[in-house]
């Protein structure tokens, strides 16, 4: 046993130590939450000082935005929880941290182009794709290139094909620039035959709130000049950005683009995933007849132009691309829609629920009454509705489409028209689905 001295001297002499130490862990807490408080301060007051100088219109907008992000696009990736999600409307600056953030948001972006032609269905495929949550659909940027657009009025200058049924564009650079601001959201820097397509569609993302916001600034005005409509509209497009910046995926829908283009754009964006649309010809030109965008008269060119390039496109997919594309054909679609659009979410990689079942039956299915414009979605029986030119297209127009497409009918195993009338008559009694068996089963 140890002598009691010892354990005087040397035993508790270890209390004052650990006193110490206790004190110096106090302290570090202590300056740590004091450092905490001092950094959430800071930011409240950065955040404080950003609402402080938005005006009326501009605090309106972000709380618009805010409820249609909260409504629409639940399972996005959030910034964190010290930056406002749409503070960045008004943000004077931009730090390098903020840059940081916004270049790693936009590398989680899903990048999808759907490439199609005229009366094809590329308004119901987009609107399908547009299910999703998270998805800003941009449609037809294209459109004004060859519509009306003075050249002269931007910086941009389009070599392009304009014809009464395909426009298409040709200048490659032009092309991949848009596209690569398109999908970065970066709609300040398109050129104005670009951004006005926002304005002309409905079918686009944000197209409600891009007028709401026109309107309550031209509300305050009492005469609006040119120059107050092109910063209006400056203003409004930036809010736009904002929306699609928070978006987890950009789907473009164009029909203004051949595939020949896509090799050097998959180059420069890796991460973009294409659908390309096609369908029977026959049923292509019977709906262009029926919108009065075509005549008959005039059909033997429409159908050989047409033809040649749905079926180029074909070819360069196969030989050049075949793992970066999905050939999506209507046809198949409209005759198993819950399987095709399953495959096409995969192909995608977005999430396919339950609830899309509903939505399809609704717009494959359903009965509609009246149209409510050129671009409607609503199909009364897709597969009815895509075998409508069997008995509404003369014979003579047939035999002259089947001549021009007969290289198309083998790279999309398609029957001529007879045979197809043959097949139809029989198994209309039985099963219309197989109508186009030989295409979708290929």
């Amino acid at each position: 046993m140890l002598p009691s001295h010892f354990i005087k001297q040397k035993m508790w002499p270890r209390k004052p130590i650990l006193a110490e130490i206790r004190k110096s862990l106090y302290v570090l807490l202590l300056t740590v939450l004091l450092f905490i408080g001092y950094r959430m301060y800071k930011d409240h007051l950065r955040f404080a000082t950003v609402i402080k100088a938005e005006t009326p219109d501009e605090r309106i907008m972000r709380n618009h935005l805010t409820r249609e992000y909260n409504l629409k696009n639940t399972n996005v990736w959030e910034p964190p929880e010290h930056e406002s999600r749409v503070s960045s409307i008004s943000k004077p600056r931009t730090t390098q941290k903020e840059k940081l953030i916004n270049s790693n948001e936009v590398s989680r972006v899903n990048k999808i182009l759907i490439v199609s032609y005229m009366r094809s269905g590329s308004t119901f495929t987009s609107d399908l794709i547009s299910q999703s949550k998270g998805v800003f659909l941009i449609f037809e940027p294209f459109w004004n290139i060859c519509h009306g657009m003075k050249r002269n009025a931007t910086y941009y200058t389009w070599d392009a094909i304009c014809r009464n049924s395909e426009d298409e564009i040709k200048n490659m650079n032009k092309i991949s620039d848009v596209l690569q601001n398109l999908f970065m959201c970066n709609f300040s820097h398109l050129p104005a035959e670009i951004s006005k397509s926002f304005w002309f569609f409905a079918q686009g993302t944000g197209y409600d709130i891009l007028n709401e916001c026109y309107q309550s600034y031209k509300n305050r005005q009492v005469n609006a000049s040119v120059d107050f409509d092109s910063a209006t509209k400056g203003k409004c497009i930036k809010n736009l950005e904002a929306l699609c910046k928070n978006s987890s995926t950009v789907l473009i829908k164009t029909i203004r683009m051949s595939c020949d283009k896509l090799s050097k754009i998959i180059t420069k964006i890796p991460e973009l995933k294409v659908v390309h649309l096609v369908r029977d010809p026959r049923a292509i030109l019977y709906s262009r007849q029926k919108a009065e965008q075509i005549d008959y008269q005039h059909v033997g060119n429409e159908s050989q132009s047409l033809c040649f390039k749905m079926d180029h496109n074909i070819n360069i997919e196969n030989h050049e691309m075949k793992e970066k594309i999905f050939l999506l054909k209507y046809e198949c679609l409209a005759a198993n829609p819950v399987i095709m659009a399953k495959k096409i979410y995969l192909f995608l990689n977005l999430r396919y629920t339950s609830k899309f079942d509903s939505w399809l039956i609704t717009h494959t299915q359903g009965k509609v009454s009246s149209s409510n414009g050129r671009f409607e979605t609503r199909i009364a029986n897709s597969l009815l509705v895509s075998l409508k030119w069997i008995y509404n297209v003369p014979k003579d127009v047939l035999k002259l489409i089947d001549k021009e497409c007969k290289n198309l009918y083998k790279s999309l195993r398609l029957s001529d028209s007879p045979t197809i009338l043959q097949e139809y008559t029989y198994l209309n009694k039985f099963n219309m689905t197989k109508v186009y068996d030989n295409m979708c089963n290929g």
